[in-house]
Protein backbone atom coordinates (compact mmCIF):
# COMPACT_ATOMS: atom_id res chain seq x y z
CA UNK A 1 0.00 0.00 0.00
CA UNK A 2 2.93 2.33 0.72
CA UNK A 3 4.25 1.85 -2.14
CA UNK A 4 1.48 2.43 -4.22
CA UNK A 5 0.90 6.08 -2.84
CA UNK A 6 4.68 6.59 -3.39
CA UNK A 7 4.47 5.54 -6.76
CA UNK A 8 1.92 7.98 -7.14
CA UNK A 9 3.81 10.68 -6.00
CA UNK A 10 6.32 9.99 -8.02
CA UNK A 11 3.93 10.59 -10.85
CA UNK A 12 2.82 13.65 -9.84
CA UNK A 13 6.10 14.78 -9.29
CA UNK A 14 7.03 13.89 -13.28
CA UNK A 15 3.77 15.77 -13.97
CA UNK A 16 5.49 19.24 -13.24
CA UNK A 17 7.41 20.73 -15.96
CA UNK A 18 10.86 21.16 -13.90
CA UNK A 19 10.79 17.60 -12.43
CA UNK A 20 9.81 16.51 -15.80
CA UNK A 21 12.92 18.25 -17.66
CA UNK A 22 15.19 16.42 -15.03
CA UNK A 23 13.72 13.03 -16.09
CA UNK A 24 14.68 13.59 -19.70
CA UNK A 25 18.05 15.17 -18.91
CA UNK A 26 18.81 11.98 -16.46
CA UNK A 27 17.66 9.61 -19.33
CA UNK A 28 19.96 11.35 -22.08
CA UNK A 29 22.88 10.77 -19.45
CA UNK A 30 22.01 7.88 -19.24
CA UNK A 31 22.23 6.82 -23.03
CA UNK A 32 25.55 8.72 -23.04
CA UNK A 33 26.59 6.50 -20.33
CA UNK A 34 25.82 3.30 -22.53
CA UNK A 35 27.20 4.86 -25.73
CA UNK A 36 30.40 5.50 -23.92
CA UNK A 37 30.60 1.88 -22.03
CA UNK A 38 31.67 3.43 -18.50
CA UNK A 39 32.75 0.73 -16.25
CA UNK A 40 30.71 0.02 -13.35
CA UNK A 41 32.04 2.35 -10.63
CA UNK A 42 32.12 5.46 -13.12
CA UNK A 43 28.10 4.28 -14.10
CA UNK A 44 26.78 4.14 -10.17
CA UNK A 45 28.44 7.62 -9.66
CA UNK A 46 26.41 9.00 -12.54
CA UNK A 47 23.35 7.06 -10.96
CA UNK A 48 23.89 8.50 -7.74
CA UNK A 49 24.15 11.87 -9.26
CA UNK A 50 20.95 11.94 -11.40
CA UNK A 51 19.16 10.97 -8.15
CA UNK A 52 20.92 13.71 -6.19
CA UNK A 53 19.18 16.12 -8.70
CA UNK A 54 16.17 14.68 -9.04
CA UNK A 55 15.54 14.75 -5.76
CA UNK A 56 16.22 17.86 -5.03
CA UNK A 57 13.66 19.10 -7.99
CA UNK A 58 11.27 17.22 -6.30
CA UNK A 59 11.62 18.19 -2.96
CA UNK A 60 11.77 21.83 -4.18
CA UNK A 61 9.16 21.27 -6.50
CA UNK A 62 7.27 19.81 -2.85
CA UNK A 63 8.83 22.94 -0.72
CA UNK A 64 7.07 25.71 -3.98
CA UNK A 65 3.49 24.01 -3.34
CA UNK A 66 3.54 23.85 0.13
CA UNK A 67 4.42 27.72 0.09
CA UNK A 68 1.66 28.83 -2.42
CA UNK A 69 -0.59 26.79 -0.19
CA UNK A 70 0.22 29.24 2.54
CA UNK A 71 -0.08 32.50 0.56
CA UNK A 72 -0.77 32.99 -3.71
CA UNK A 73 0.20 36.70 -2.85
CA UNK A 74 4.02 38.12 -2.88
CA UNK A 75 5.70 37.22 0.46
CA UNK A 76 9.20 38.35 1.12
CA UNK A 77 9.97 35.55 2.79
CA UNK A 78 8.20 32.78 0.74
CA UNK A 79 10.29 34.33 -1.98
CA UNK A 80 13.28 33.57 -0.03
CA UNK A 81 11.90 30.33 1.20
CA UNK A 82 11.52 29.07 -2.54
CA UNK A 83 15.08 31.00 -3.83
CA UNK A 84 17.02 28.87 -0.98
CA UNK A 85 15.32 25.47 -2.26
CA UNK A 86 15.95 26.48 -5.53
CA UNK A 87 19.72 26.89 -4.52
CA UNK A 88 19.54 23.80 -3.32
CA UNK A 89 18.68 22.06 -7.04
CA UNK A 90 21.12 24.63 -8.62
CA UNK A 91 24.44 22.87 -6.63
CA UNK A 92 23.05 19.59 -6.79
CA UNK A 93 23.11 20.43 -11.11
CA UNK A 94 26.21 22.42 -10.61
CA UNK A 95 27.97 19.32 -9.31
CA UNK A 96 26.93 16.92 -10.80
CA UNK A 97 27.78 18.17 -13.80
CA UNK A 98 31.59 18.78 -12.98
CA UNK A 99 31.11 14.87 -11.81
CA UNK A 100 30.06 13.86 -15.17
CA UNK A 101 32.19 16.21 -17.06
CA UNK A 102 35.21 14.50 -15.65
CA UNK A 103 33.93 11.24 -16.52
CA UNK A 104 32.80 11.89 -19.56
CA UNK A 105 35.79 13.39 -20.88
CA UNK A 106 38.02 10.76 -19.80
CA UNK A 107 36.16 8.40 -22.44
CA UNK A 108 35.70 11.13 -25.25
CA UNK A 109 39.05 12.40 -24.74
Amino acid sequence: MKFKVAFEGLLLAIRHKSVLIQFVLALITLIVCFILKLELLEFVTILLCIGMVIVSEILNTCIELLCDLYSTSYDKRIKKIKDISAGAVLFASIISLIIGSMIFITHIL
